[in-house]
């Protein structure tokens, strides 16, 4: 069992993100354990009760329903590999019940919001959050953008989702081109934010702790909410910038299929989470609709 596991990790650690396999990794050590000294026996040997163990073993330490399920999914993700390999007929994973997470929604910032964060961002932080406004990138792929990500001239930035793995191409604002304008400089193919490029998004020191740190110099609250005993969902976050992208499309009438181009979005379901209708463009929708005339003898 822990040769297999060791080999698909292996494998996972080129194809993947670092973030993605170090959750991977973290997933499998935990796995190991709980099983203890029956992960040096065969694949075959794992029942559902071994996957129940450590679906509640995870669930006692505190996390989240949304963290558990995503634990028991990556194994569950190896023992399909093995599967699809015949070392094992069924995979154990499936047999069992996992957590149901509640659907927590993502806020959008306010123009006046996203201006207090600028104000109070570091040159590097202001290039993110400004990509992040007038992209929608994630916040893994903003950072991870270069100069080889920006055409000037033809005034577009593409880069490949390293989520979905789909190339998104997406016109330049001409707020983002004035602000590119002024940091273009030797290297054409180095980083838009290098101070921010070679970090994690998680961790004590990650950028996701830099960005709310951005966010109460600001003066902005996170909007936390209680999902486990050991954790917070903040409605607020830099993906916020990726929900005002997607939403202030929307009111400005943009199609449903243009946001998805824009955004990368292959799902209308996930898709449809991303967009906050403002009231205003609610009103003029209702106000579309004919009046009755009251006059009129009307038939059901």
């Amino acid at each position: 069992m822990r040769e297999f596991f060791a080999h698909w990790l292996a494998g996972k650690e080129l194809a993947k993100k670092k973030d993605t396999f170090l959750h991977y990794r973290k997933a499998v050590s935990k796995f190991f354990e709980v099983l203890g000294s029956r992960a040096d026996k065969g694949l075959e040997t794992l029942t559902p009760r071994d996957i129940e163990n450590f679906r509640d073993a995870r669930t006692k330490r505190g996390l989240s329903d949304q963290t558990v399920a995503k634990d028991v999914k990556a194994i569950g993700s190896v023992l399909n590999s093995a599967r699809r390999q015949g070392l094992i007929l069924h995979n154990p994973v499936e047999a069992i019940d996992l957590p149901r997470a509640r659907s927590h929604e993502r806020d959008v910032f306010t123009q006046e919001e996203v201006k207090a964060l600028l104000d109070f961002a570091s040159p590097d932080w202001k290039t993110a959050i400004l990509l992040g406004h007038y992209v929608g990138s994630r916040l893994s792929d903003t950072v991870s953008l270069s100069w080889a990500n920006v055409d000037l001239v033809e005034g577009v930035i593409f880069y490949t989702q390293g989520k979905t793995g789909k190339r998104v191409e997406v016109p330049i604002h001409p707020q983002l081109e004035e602000h590119l304008l002024g940091l273009a400089g030797e290297d054409p193919r180095g980083s838009l934010s290098p101070a921010l490029a070679q970090l994690s998004t998680g961790g004590q020191y990650g950028l996701s702790r830099q960005f709310g740190a951005i966010m109460a110099q600001a003066g902005i609250d996170r909007r936390q909410v209680q999902t486990s005993r050991n954790h917070k969902f903040s409605r607020l976050s830099f993906h916020s910038l990726r929900h005002g992208f997607s939403s202030a499309l929307a009111n400005a009438g943009i199609s449903a299929d243009v946001r998805m181009k824009l955004t990368g979005h292959q799902s209308v379901d996930v898709h449809r989470k991303y967009t906050h209708m403002e009231l205003e463009p609610l009103r003029k929708a209702i106000a579309a609709l004919p009046s009755l005339d009251k006059h009129n003898d009307l038939t059901l």
